[in-house]
């Protein structure tokens, strides 16, 4: 049977049997440590709390200096190059 697969299906079924493993494994180290099952983690993980426009602007308010630090280099960025995106990314 294993004759008649290819090296290259051998080592994707092996790859694919590991990867599983090594998910499993981490999923329940993760819901042991959350003091939950395997689907109840993955559950939670998978459908977070949802986002307020409350959470936004206090998110926003609390980090503002650095949003406003990073328009300040976008505009400095854009004038330096005449209004279009500079060449280079910092």
């Amino acid at each position: 049977m294993l004759q008649s697969i290819s090296p290259t299906q051998l080592y994707d079924s092996r790859k694919n049997a590991l990867d599983t493993l090594v998910n499993d494994y981490l999923r329940q180290q993760a819901a042991t440590r959350a003091h939950l099952t395997p689907d109840q983690y993955v559950k939670r993980e998978m459908h977070p709390a949802k986002i307020t426009e409350t959470d936004t602007q206090k998110f926003y308010n609390d980090k503002k200096s650095r949003f406003e630090t990073t328009s300040s280099i976008i505009r400095s960025d854009q004038s330096a190059s005449g209004g279009r995106a500079a060449a280079t990314r910092r």
